[in-house]
């Protein structure tokens, strides 16, 4: 049954980055040092762009009406606030089995100022669903969708085994921090070239 919590909190609130650096990962693996809580920022904001750039993207209904399904842990207020700020009919819901598209938050990464969410949409008259890839970076403007990655359809892709976040070096090649799923050759040859937007989508508090 579709629901919307009651409680909300503002999630476009501009990010203070204190003396750390901002690490969060669903599913969690142990050891990991990225500690950080779905329900602490920044992985609120980058969640709800990666869905609306999904939505926007993929979703053609004619009342803009589409549920979300958000990773175990994610509470009631954020759930809430989430749905809130992509639009009036869009609610929070435990299930795919819904009379409306349902969006369904698959993986979380946030790196510092880069974050990666595997977000799964269905087919439109077909009965599979597909795994789309959103790619963000921070910036003093606020957080932006940088590009986008189709899977084929129907492709279960699980998690690539990777060992624990370690904090980023002060110096260096720029290549460490990258979401060791963008590289794996496993699945490389199976699917294009990552799929750059000509519109970014910011987190602009203006």
């Amino acid at each position: 049954m579709r629901r919307l919590a009651l409680t909300s909190i503002a999630l476009s609130l501009p990010l203070a980055f204190a003396a750390c650096t901002p690490q969060a990962r669903y599913p969690a693996i142990e050891g990991d040092v990225a500690t950080e809580s779905l329900n602490t920022l920044p992985s609120p904001i980058v969640m709800r762009l990666a869905l609306q750039r999904v939505a926007d993207r993929h979703l053609r209904t004619a009342d803009g009406a589409y549920d979300i399904l958000l990773p175990v842990g994610v509470n009631d207020s954020v759930a809430s606030d989430i749905a809130r700020e992509l639009g009036d009919e869009v609610y929070v819901t435990s299930t795919l089995d819904q009379e409306v598209p349902v969006l369904a938050i698959r993986r979380v990464i946030v790196l510092g100022d880069t974050a990666t969410v595997d977000v799964e949409r269905p087919v439109p008259n077909v009965d599979a669903r597909q795994l789309i890839t959103v790619r963000l970076r921070s910036s003093i403007r606020g957080w932006r969708v940088e590009g986008l990655r189709s899977w084929p359809v129907g492709l279960e892709v699980a998690p690539v085994e990777q060992p624990p976040m370690t904090a980023p070096e002060p110096q260096g090649s720029g290549t460490e921090n990258q979401p060791a799923e963008m590289s794996d050759p496993d699945l490389s040859d199976d699917v294009p070239e990552l799929q750059m937007d000509t519109e970014p989508l910011e987190d602009d508090p203006a």
